[in-house]
């Protein structure tokens, strides 16, 4: 996204971040010490200035009587393909667990083992750090963790959701209670209905 005028006789740091100008030197500096190509995924700006992932082939380069006299990278964004990627494999993992939910259901498991079980699956075979179910606690006008897993299980327990419509029951958790619909909050950092358990 740069005009030759713009590049030629710059350093990585008069284009970009120390840090990431850093981590080029390193893959050119890895390039020349295998003496061979070599193939890194970096982040970097695409020409709309947003970062993307590129797979780049990094080769020394060599002068007519073979003295290295620099590194040659070749850049293909793969920021799309990269996400896909991901997306595949988180679906992967909800199918396996709808699978193996199916099971533990087909082996009619106690009430409460039912739950402990898939929250178990959920962790160990979707990836995910917490799962939890509640249940109503109607006295409290809260939704109780009865079931927990994974290394945040204390979180779930001094979460605090609300049956109601206020601030403590607005996310997907006490919608869900409420609405009887899943629902889902994407980015626990940035969502405001998360706000009050991060």
């Amino acid at each position: 996204g740069r005009s030759e005028q713009d590049i030629v006789g710059r350093l990585d740091v008069d284009l970009t971040s120390q840090a990431r100008a850093e981590a080029f030197r390193r893959n050119d500096l890895a390039a020349l010490n295998a003496d061979t190509p070599i193939r890194v995924e970096q982040s970097m700006p695409s020409p709309s200035n947003e970062n993307g992932l590129y797979e780049v082939i990094k080769t020394p380069l060599r002068d007519s009587t073979g003295r290295v006299v620099g590194v040659l990278g070749v850049a293909r964004n793969v920021s799309v393909q990269r996400a896909a990627e991901r997306r595949l494999i988180r679906i992967n993992r909800l199918y396996k667990v709808l699978t193996e939910v199916n099971s533990l259901i087909a082996a009619r498991p106690s009430r409460s083992e039912l739950f402990k079980q898939v929250c178990q699956v959920v962790v160990d075979d979707g990836g995910l750090p917490l799962a939890w179910i509640g249940e109503p606690d109607p006295a409290r006008r809260v939704l109780r963790p009865t079931a927990r897993a994974g290394d945040a299980s204390a979180y779930a327990d001094e979460a605090i959701l609300s049956m109601d419509d206020d601030p403590n029951g607005c996310g997907p958790g006490g919608r869900a209670f409420r609405e009887g619909q899943p629902r889902v909050a994407h980015d626990f950092g940035s969502n405001t209905s998360m706000s009050p358990w991060r």
